[in-house]
């Protein structure tokens, strides 16, 4: 207490309060004057620096001094400072202080408004070029601009871009800048053209503030046709560069291409991304000619396996069989290509029950490149299947911020959810879908089952209703938790005749007895599936439908008996990287 006592005599309390309002008085001056000299943050910071060092040396000189009607004398313990001297040092500062007060006040809110580029999320939606060529025939050459940019732009850490899906489906629905930025939920639209003439191509862009239709960026670029990637990494360094980003065009990873086979691949691309079984035969047909010309092009393999995963002319097994040697040649060029380890985590995964090991191609995928979205969908899928599910409803959120009309990345969420238990969420994230695209099978059987799971049959019915296939399946178990049990047995009976032809609906009526709870019966099938289609479809009733029968010894030796058995899930230890929105909390 005597120390303070002597502070207070000595009045270095009230000078290091006085210096301390003063220096905070000058900081805020030279915050509103230095950029009018365009004196950047460094002499700023030089200032402070000054400021920190004089601090202990106006204290020790308070201590040593002391202010008398005098003058400025040593102390010697004997002098106070007279009373009307101290009012006027606490006035002084007092008044400092409130003008301090009063300039953050107008820097912060007068002079410097919010920045949308410092303040807001760096977001933008890349729409589809519009083709200007004679013919309006570069389709294809205007997709793969698009697939590049969204790529390109993905790689910058500091961007949420929405994903090329989404931004088609909004280029169909002719809706203005300000409604793509306002349904999308970014602060960014990008619009162009492109056109070609002769063997040149020119693409005009424009990046688009949305919230004023302000243009923050635009120009005009003319390159060879083939040069598309040249082309793609000008325009992406520009973009980056206007939202006050970098984009290193060596983060992609990219194979030298033959001119001739890389527009075969863009036109196969094109068609299997407007798919229907006609153009997924036309696109096979084109990335046979590309691979004729250069066989080591691992895109156009990788093109190829997806290719047959949509359409294939033969049965389910001969199908697996094709893909897997595909990807094996894609292995054998590119073994540490993103493609190929990809394709080897998602067969892992998806086809061959071995966890760890899909974790282990999977890290190894998002290592080269961790914005890849169909990689990170991957990771989600994952950890939903090990039991982490918390992370994989944060992946599949993050997918879905940037895809929103991705009918899969919608269906992974969903997956996420179910896992967890969490199946109102589920249903609710599926009927989000139907806000994009009209009513899907896949899509009605997914929200249908997962309102039945959650106890809502007058609802998943509307789902199955009239609906063909596996949704007649969920029509079924839902007029058996309606309780209109005749109507319900009928259609048993029905689907029991059928499978008597159809070997391959012996599933179908081994889930409804899971269902229902008669293991007896559910098993019965279950051995039925087995013996006409191999240990292979035990995979398939790794299901919640399943739910009801999981407590009967039989139903763990069933699934260890066909290689169907999550095995110590528990050790598997899946960290990838992620972008850095994903990483911060790991």
């Amino acid at each position: 207490m005597s120390l303070l006592k002597e502070l207070e005599r000595r009045n270095v309390i009230r000078v290091a309060v006085a210096y301390l309002a003063g220096a905070w008085l000058l900081i805020q001056v030279l915050e509103t004057l230095f950029p009018i000299f365009d004196l950047q943050e460094t002499a700023i910071r030089i200032v402070v620096i000054i400021l920190a060092i004089g601090f202990l040396p106006a204290v020790v000189i308070a201590w040593t001094f002391q202010i008398t009607p005098g003058g400025v004398v040593k102390d010697d313990g004997q002098h106070e400072l007279p009373a009307s001297a101290s009012r006027r040092l606490d006035r002084a500062i007092i008044v400092a202080l409130s003008i301090a007060v009063v300039l953050f006040a107008i820097h912060t809110f007068v002079l410097s408004p919010a920045d949308p580029q410092k303040d807001e999320e760096k977001s933008i939606a890349i729409m589809p070029l519009d083709d200007l060529s004679p013919g309006a025939d570069k389709g294809y050459l205007t997709l793969a601009v698009l697939d590049g940019l969204i790529s390109s732009m993905q790689s910058v850490q500091d961007i949420r871009v929405i994903s090329r899906g989404t931004v088609e489906e909004l280029k169909r629905q002719n809706l203005s800048t300000r409604e793509i930025a306002e349904r999308l939920d970014v602060v960014h639209v990008l619009e162009g053209s492109l056109i070609t003439s002769g063997d040149e191509t020119r693409i005009n862009v424009r990046v688009i503030v949305a919230e004023d239709d302000s243009q923050l960026f635009a120009s005009v670029y003319t390159e060879p046709t083939e040069d598309t990637f040249g082309l793609i990494d000008k325009i992406s360094a520009d973009v980056s560069e206007s939202l006050a980003t970098y984009f290193d065009p060596a983060l992609l990873q990219r194979q030298e291409v033959d001119p001739r086979a890389h527009e075969l691949y863009l036109r196969a691309r094109f068609l299997l991304n407007n798919l229907t079984e006609e153009n997924n035969e036309t696109a096979w047909q084109l990335l046979e000619e590309t691979l004729r010309i250069q066989p080591d092009y691992s895109d156009a393999l990788a093109e190829r396996a997806r290719a047959m995963l949509n359409y294939f002319d033969g049965t389910e097994i001969e199908r697996t069989a094709a893909i897997r040697r595909e990807v094996d040649k894609l292995v054998a060029l590119d073994p540490d290509g993103l493609a190929a380890l990809r394709w080897q985590g998602w067969i892992a995964m998806v086809w061959d029950n071995d966890y760890r090991t899909a974790a282990e191609y999977l890290e190894r995928a998002l290592e080269g490149d961790p914005t890849e979205p169909r990689t990170i969908r991957h990771a989600a899928s994952l950890f939903s299947r090990i039991g982490d599910y918390d992370r994989a409803i944060e992946i599949a959120n993050y997918v879905v911020q940037r895809d929103p009309a991705c009918n899969v990345c919608v269906s992974a969420l969903a997956y996420a959810y179910r896992r967890a238990g969490r199946h109102r969420e589920a249903a609710e994230a599926l009927e989000g879908i139907l806000e994009w695209h009209p009513p899907s099978a896949a899509i009605n059987w997914g929200t249908g089952v997962s309102w039945l799971i959650a106890g809502e049959p007058e609802k998943a019915i509307t789902f199955f209703e009239g609906q063909p296939g596996s949704n007649e399946l969920g029509y079924l178990m839902a007029i058996h938790d309606l309780g209109r049990q005749e109507e319900f047995e009928a259609g048993l009976a029905r689907l029991i005749d059928q499978a008597e032809s159809d070997t391959e609906l012996a599933e179908s009526v081994a889930r409804i007895y899971a269902y229902t709870g008669d293991a007896d019966n559910a098993f019965k099938y279950l051995d039925l599936m087995i013996a006409e289609m191999g240990p292979q479809s035990a995979l398939q009733v790794k299901t919640d439908l399943y739910d009801n029968i999981k407590s009967d010894p039989r139903w763990g030796a069933f699934l260890r008996r066909n290689g169907a058995e999550d095995r110590d899930i528990e050790k598997i230890n899946f960290n990838p990287r992620l972008p850095d929105e994903l990483m911060e909390d790991v």
